[in-house]
């Protein structure tokens, strides 16, 4: 009951004017409390976690602005790439209903990380202040989740909500990892490097915990992501000809140190993943009962899980160009499915069949298919394109760094199809364009008097 009033404060003081507050409480709901909570805490009636009280709040002011304001869904490039997805969501949204049979509340759960891409509209309605009001209090607020994240390092109990760790040794030393890290924490982490709202020492301090807490995961692929996205935003400020020069000496350090460090990766794990990957066909080695992997071949293992979901699609044409249908691994509808390659459920202690925490791929391919997955694909595609063009503008390259790191990882978790990963880098994009806009009218008022 708490929760249903917070949830009509945010509403209210949206419609008072105060937007910035009314927002942050949405980011509370859309984070599950800023991470602060357990989901079961949120449960009620016929809601289940905090984004689904995200969801209120965002279509009651939807609904408010759409009588109230002219030209509220004005359409610009961003809303379009957002519209072709809109339409193959709804098409595959009838699909699911009246041809595989999902139950309505299969479907929404399913798409429920995608109904807040009309964010835009209402973060449009906000003024360039205010959007800076907005992101220097995620920032706040993420700094201080991101101290107490790495407070559960040293003193090895829970303090943000989950349940999952474990541990690793660093030159002999046991160290925990703890896989509850803030939710906005990547995406804040290149804001803290490139465009820091603070100044002083607070700058310093806050860079180096959100570094801090990014690192602490002690993930491979997530620490290979973010040295990848630094120098990719790095190389992409300078000017054409240093540019074609770094990455020529790249190319030179490359060839020189597989020469020198061949030998041992050849006996590297990442080397054994790769020969088994190109061997055969893994996706029909999956479906033949013919592939094993010994628990270390991670790479390998997230190909074939992959490849045999590639494989079951592609029998389709229906499959290919809808997926499989909009619903989960607890739907009547995924009885059917027989894949080998999975986690191991908790409350069915089965192969989970569509969901996947370790690459995002598999089951945007079920449930989205091969056109879906693209026109997805389009958005975060449109928006990597527009903070590039823009890289010298506040945010932009933040954002760009942030995007070639979740394309990084999307290979080793399933950060695509979660909101939040298209959330914060939507807010830039708007904070951007209206940073743009007052620049040429402040340009045109100088000519003016001029």
């Amino acid at each position: 009951m708490v929760f249903i009033l917070l949830v009509a404060t945010a509403i209210f003081l949206y419609v008072w004017g105060y937007k910035v507050i009314s927002l942050v409480i949405f980011f509370f709901f859309l984070t599950n409390g800023f991470e602060l909570i357990q989901l079961e805490t949120f449960e009620f009636n016929f809601i289940a976690v905090g984004t689904d009280y995200a969801l209120i709040i965002l279509y009651a002011i939807l609904a408010i602005e759409t009588i109230f304001t002219k030209n509220f869904f004005k359409i610009d490039n961003l809303v379009k790439c957002m519209m072709v997805f809109g339409g193959f969501i709804a098409i595959a949204v009838i699909y699911s209903k009246f041809i595989i049979g999902a139950s309505f509340f299969e479907i929404l759960k399913v798409c429920r990380p995608f109904l807040f891409l009309p964010l835009h509209f209402l973060f449009r309605t906000l003024k360039l202040s205010q959007i800076e009001e907005l992101i220097k209090y995620l920032f706040t607020i993420t700094v201080a989740t991101s101290t107490l994240y790495l407070m559960q390092i040293f003193t090895d109990t829970f303090i943000l909500a989950g349940d999952v760790k474990t541990s690793t040794y660093i030159l002999g030393t046991k160290i925990m990892r703890y896989y509850n890290q803030p939710s906005m924490l990547y995406f804040l982490t290149f804001i803290a490097i490139f465009n820091n709202p603070y100044k002083g020492w607070f700058k310093f301090v806050s860079t180096v915990i959100l570094v801090a807490a990014l690192i602490g995961a002690f993930h491979r692929s997530l620490l290979s992501s973010f040295a990848v996205a630094l120098i990719v935003s790095f190389i992409v400020t300078l000017p054409r000809l240093r540019q074609i020069q770094i990455l020529t000496l790249a190319c030179f350090l490359v060839f020189f140190g597989s020469i020198y460090f061949g030998g041992k990766f050849m006996k590297s794990k990442t080397y054994n993943d790769i020969q088994i990957v190109l061997s055969e066909d893994i996706a029909e080695m999956v479906m033949s009962g013919d592939f094993s992997f010994d628990g270390e071949s991670t790479f390998a293992y997230r190909v074939a899980h992959l490849g045999e979901r590639h494989l079951y699609v592609s029998q389709k044409p229906m499959y290919a160009v809808l997926g499989i249908g909009l619903f989960s691994d607890y739907s009547p509808c995924a009885r059917s499915l027989e894949f080998r390659l999975g986690l191991i459920g908790k409350i069915t202690n089965e192969i989970e069949q569509i969901h996947s925490p370790d690459i995002s791929y598999s089951s945007m391919l079920l449930h989205f298919g091969y056109v879906g997955s693209l026109t997805l694909l389009l958005i975060y595609a449109y928006l990597a394109v527009f903070f590039y063009k823009h890289r010298k503008t506040k945010y932009a390259l933040a954002s760009f760094a942030y995007l070639v790191l979740s394309f990084g990882t999307s290979f080793f978790s399933e950060n695509l199809v979660q909101a939040m990963t298209f959330v914060l880098p939507v807010l830039a994009y708007t904070t951007i364009k209206k940073i743009n806009y007052e620049q040429e009218h402040k340009s045109i008022d100088n000519n003016t008097v001029l």
